[in-house]
Formats: structure tokens, sequence, C-alpha cells
């Protein structure tokens, strides 16, 4: 669960956008861990079911719960992937439109420097940043491409219904309404806790020491404050994820009539085609905090959905 929090952050940490380049940088140092992951899970699938057809003795009910763990680990990996791809595709949107302008700027700049009225540094200065512009946006899309059909090998799958159009998710709640139902979910349905507490009921049927039981119930007693930390941080992270989203969705409407203003004076000539590019990649990047905002919750969503289901 570590590296899946860790993809998670990096998917959300790394959509700060700035005023001056509208940076975002997608989380590719997590593909390798990811593939990675996966194919381990895989196996761990392979082990399990294999399993599941051994003697008796085995504990069919331990090995058939680490089993839809390991599913559903897989399924919340290919999730925050999926989100992290529609954040990079919205991420490409803003950059072609600040190619734009920063093509237009050039035009501008040349014909400044036919002029006498700018010189070739400025010209090298943004020549550089439109290049930069443009391998960025091939990055991009390499990057897309690449997780897409990593992605699109689980389309129709069931429980991989999140997998669309790679667009921005709608407005979506949790199955949980309230902490304490989280984080009762959690404890009830946690594999490690649920082994633990099995070992513990089957020591004294087993000669293990008083000493021996005492331990494994101090470890139980640890991990379940564990899981209840851990299930009152996701709540919180929702709660504000929501909080942030709400604003977003209430500022759109607002963002498309600032941009039908901006149409129409350039319509009426009251303003340059640069200013009317400046405009709309400023109203393109307030949209872009919204996307982000809709991927936070989406994904916090996510968290506390598969940790209901015992995920931690």
């Amino acid at each position: 669960m570590k590296l899946l929090i860790a993809i998670i952050a990096t998917i959300i940490s790394s959509t700060a956008i700035f005023a001056a380049d509208f940076a975002y940088e997608p989380p590719h140092e997590s593909d390798n861990a990811l593939l990675v992951r996966i194919a381990e899970l895989e196996a761990q699938l392979a082990a399990l079911t294999a399993a599941l057809s051994a003697p008796t003795h085995v504990d069919h009910a331990s090995i058939q719960r680490q089993r839809q763990e390991a599913i559903l680990l897989e399924r919340f990996m290919f999730q925050a992937k999926y989100y992290g791809v529609c954040l990079t595709i919205a991420h490409n949107d803003l950059l072609t439109q600040q190619h734009a302008l920063t093509k237009r700027q050039l035009q501008l700049e040349n014909i400044r420097y036919e002029l006498g009225l700018s010189t070739q540094n400025n010209i090298n200065d943004i020549t550089a940043a439109l290049n930069n512009l443009a391998n960025q946006i091939e990055a991009n899309n390499q990057t897309i491409q690449s997780q897409r059909q990593l992605i699109e090998t689980r389309r129709g799958r069931e429980g991989y219904e999140f997998i669309g159009n790679f667009r921005i998710p709608a407005r979506t709640a949790a199955t949980i309404r309230n902490p304490q139902a989280l984080r009762e979910n959690l404890i009830s349905n946690n594999t490690a806790l649920y082994t633990l507490n099995s070992h513990i009921n089957q020591a004294a049927w087993h000669g293990v020491s008083w000493q021996e039981i005492r331990l494994m119930e101090d470890q139980r007693d640890l991990l379940t404050r564990q899981l209840e930390i851990t299930a009152l941080t996701a709540w919180n992270n929702y709660q504000s994820a929501r909080t942030a989203q709400a604003l977003a969705h209430e500022n759109r409407p607002l963002l498309q009539t600032r941009q039908t203003l901006v149409e129409e004076m350039y319509e009426l000539g009251e303003i340059s085609q640069i200013e009317k590019l400046q405009l709309t990649l400023a109203i393109q990047a307030e949209k872009f905090q919204a996307d982000q905002a809709a991927i936070s919750l989406a994904l916090a969503i996510a968290e506390i959905n598969f940790m209901s289901r015992g995920i931690a």
C-alpha cells in the first residue's frame, strides 16, 4: 500500500500550477515501480489461486481474503494511473494554448526586431521557450500513449468500469457517508488484522505460551490503532478535496462567461489577437486548476471506497 500512497501523492503534488509557466510534471518516475508491482501482484494472484486448490487443511478463508486484496490493490493502481493520464491530457490542452500564445509573441518580436525595437537575444529567448513547449507537449503525448496502452489492457474487465474516454471525471461521491463507517469497514475487512485475530484465537489450541499470545494481542491493538488513524486521515483528505472541488465547480460557469466575453471583445476589435490569447490562456489555467481539484477528489473517493473494503 505504501507504493499506492506514493503514486497518489505524486499525481496530486505534481499538479502544482504556476502563473509564470503553468508547470506540471506527469508522474513518469512511478511508471517502472507500477509495472513491477503489477507483475508482482499478478504472480501473487496466480499463487493464491493455486493455493485455493490445495488440501483442506489450508486456511482457504484467509487465502481468499489475500487474493481479493491483491485484486483490489491492482485495481486501485490502475485507477490512480488512469486519473493521472486524464490530468496529463488536460495539461497538454493548456500547453497547446500557451504554445499558440508564444508563437504569436515570436511573430510580433520578429516584426519589432525588423523595426529596430528588439534584439536577437529576445528572439532567441522566445524561440527557446517555444521549442521547450513543443518538447513538453511531445513528451506528454508519448507518456499518454504508453500509459493508455497499459490501461486499455484492463478495459471491459469487472471492476474497471472507471476506464472511460480519458477525460476529467464528473462529480461523484464516496459510497461511505461518515468516518465511523469507514473505520469500521476498514477494521472488519482488513486482511492483516483478520489473520492476526485468527492466529490469536487458535494460539491456545496449539500450546502457544501466554507471553506470545500477549505479544500478538499487543500487535493487534497497535494495528487496530494504525488503521483507525489511517481511516481518519483518508476521510479528512476526502473532505478537503470535496470542498476544493465544490468551489472549483461553482467557478466554472464564470470562466465560460469570461471566455465568451473575450471572444466578443476580440470580434469587436477591442483587444488584439495576442491579448485574446493571453486572456484565454489565463482562463484555461484556471480551468486546469479546476481539473486538478476534480482529479484530487476522484482519487480521494477511490481511496475511501477501496479502504472500506480493507485496503490500507
